[in-house]
């Protein structure tokens, strides 16, 4: 995707997030809605006074809006920060909203979280679930490591890689938290809610089982 093109995705997003339409933000540049039509549209490439005009009146830097970063805010440690760790500004919000209640022990609580050993593992497992196609690929070339030649990916009605080499545990469980995850999300796409349902259930099952594992874990360091 070119720039000019990057330009004017994250141009719509950003204004249609705000509410602004067309025209509003037009008057605000000092141009006609036909020309900002032609920008969104990726017909007209912008020129730098404008886009500087733009960042400042949508709060985001010209960076962002180029594509030449994905993070969005204009603050340089916030920013610093996003680039390095791939965090959306979104996230480091939440994190900084935690420090920012002052209630007690609950940084001390994110910190047991994140430092747990077994953090990557859970967010590696929810990642399977959320988007299950990515690993389609890398269980494909596991498999033809083991087999040592090309491979059929075959998978059951939810989806589920069956020759995936894992440990049978892994699978067995694994198997049984998608299965479960699709039943919750048949009950409740039938109320026509969205996809957020589903990623949820697969977050709450995988989640549940981290943090019994981690109680688990606390309890066994008390005890000692």
């Amino acid at each position: 995707m070119s720039s000019v093109e990057i330009f004017a995705k994250r141009l719509i997003k950003l204004r249609e997030e705000r509410g602004i339409s067309q025209q509003e933000l037009a008057d605000v540049l000092g141009i006609t809605r036909q020309s900002l039509s032609l920008y969104e549209k990726s017909e007209r490439t912008i020129n730098i006074e404008l886009l500087g005009k733009i960042a400042t009146h949508l709060k985001v830097t010209t960076d962002y809006l180029l594509g030449l970063t994905n993070t969005q805010t204009i603050d340089a440690d916030e920013r610093a920060v996003c680039d390095y760790t791939g965090l959306s500004d979104a996230s480091l919000h939440n994190i900084i909203r935690i420090k920012e209640l002052n209630v007690p022990k609950l940084v001390d609580t994110l910190n047991i979280l994140l430092g747990n050993k077994d953090f990557t593992s859970f967010i590696q497992e929810l990642n399977t679930f959320l988007h299950p196609d990515i690993y389609d690929e890398v269980y494909k070339e596991e498999q033809e490591k083991v087999c040592g030649g090309p491979v059929e990916i075959y998978k059951d009605e939810y989806g589920i890689d069956t020759a995936a080499p894992m440990r049978e545990y892994e699978r067995m469980t694994r198997l049984a938290w998608k299965r479960q995850a699709f039943l919750d999300f048949k009950d409740v796409s039938s109320d026509n809610r969205n996809i957020d349902e589903y990623m949820f259930a697969c977050f709450e099952l995988i989640s549940s089982a981290f943090f019994e594992k981690l109680d688990k874990n606390t309890t066994k360091r008390r005890k000692e």
